[in-house]
């Protein structure tokens, strides 16, 4: 179900929100369109795990959802935009490989600290205060996106309100459209707020990453992946609060 929705609705969906609200800016379109269509890898288990919603569940379609956005925003970009790739793809290819293969190698050395006992003491400090750090780092990765490119965000404030026009009829759109899924799915509450938060929530910072690397000098598809995550963090945890309270009733 999350597969169906992150991958074959939402690029649809993205496709027409880009045309109906820039229809004069490609690259606004383009950098919605590589917002939308890269579900969350990291912060939707936070929110999840505060509605109270079934994050084990939600983190077994991890690998499924970080392996098809690599493999299909491609795609996606070509389909939808003809030839936007065609002097970009090398680039994207190559952004993509850097900005797994990183993580993926310093964890792995992480790992390998850890056997040792000062480092297994260091790592279950971090534990304890795994839910705390993972919104205060979340925070902090929001305000360095938006403080590099700052400037040109202030140069452009009437893109703050088209998007979020755009992202509240996304996330409203697609809240009652995945609920009414996993009410005829008959899934338990838990296994549907589950479903919610890893077809609400989007991968903003990999994006990001990508988008600057393929393109460079192209400042809108930038600001509006910057510009994403500013709105979507107190969305998604509006919706975790309005979870919780219905699970509560």
């Amino acid at each position: 179900a999350a597969a169906a929705v992150n991958f074959l609705w939402t690029p649809v969906f993205a496709y027409v929100l880009g045309c109906l609200f820039f229809r004069e800016s490609i690259d606004m379109q383009i950098g919605l369109m590589m917002l939308l269509v890269t579900p969350c890898t990291d912060w939707y288990l936070v929110f999840t795990a505060l509605a109270r919603g079934n994050a084990a569940l939600g983190a077994s379609i991890l690998p499924l959802n970080l392996a098809l956005q690599v493999l299909l925003l491609p795609a996606y970009l070509t389909v939808f935009y003809g030839d936007t790739m065609e002097a970009a793809g090398s680039s994207l290819l190559l952004s993509i490989a850097l900005v797994l293969a990183l993580p993926l190698g310093l964890s792995s050395l992480t790992k390998i600290w850890a056997r040792g006992r000062r480092g297994a003491d260091c790592v279950g400090w971090l534990r304890a205060r795994g839910d705390t750090a993972q919104i205060v780092l979340l925070l902090i990765a929001v305000a360095a996106m938006f403080a590099a490119e700052g400037a040109a965000f202030f140069a452009h404030p009437i893109l703050l309100a088209e998007m979020l026009l755009v992202m509240l009829l996304f996330f409203s759109v697609n809240y009652v459209l995945v609920g009414r899924i996993g009410r005829r799915l008959g899934f338990a509450d838990r296994d549907r707020t589950a479903l919610i938060f890893t077809t609400l929530a989007r991968n903003s910072p990999l994006a990001l990453a990508f988008a600057a690397a393929a393109f460079p000098g192209r400042l809108l598809i930038v600001l509006a992946l910057i510009i994403g995550p500013l709105i979507e963090l107190p969305a998604l945890t509006l919706i975790a609060q309005v979870l919780r309270r219905r699970e509560n009733g």
